[in-house]
């Protein structure tokens, strides 16, 4: 079962870029059970929106990226829906 994540942050694009680099820096910028990724600007933050394949794997992958907003100053809060349809083309 999929599950969609959506982020309210704080971040600022430039902040949003940082993590991706510390990710990749990291090698955990493709982490296992995330279908999609996607993240906007609105207002001047930046809102994400993944699908993971299951709440263990987005929980594992919290351990990695949590402590990388911290370090940028920022904040992000999940909110979480079971997908009631995903599909990827």
């Amino acid at each position: 079962m999929a599950f969609g994540v959506t982020f309210t942050t704080n971040l600022t694009p430039a902040q949003y870029d940082e993590i991706w680099r510390l990710l990749r820096d990291q090698r955990a910028d493709r982490p296992q059970g995330r279908l999609s990724h996607v993240g906007f600007e609105q207002r001047g933050v930046m809102r994400v929106v993944d699908v993971w394949d299951s709440m263990e794997r987005f929980e594992a992958f919290g351990e990695t990226l949590l402590p990388l907003i911290a370090k940028v100053g920022g904040e992000a809060t999940p909110e979480i829906t079971e997908a009631r349809y995903f599909q990827a083309d």
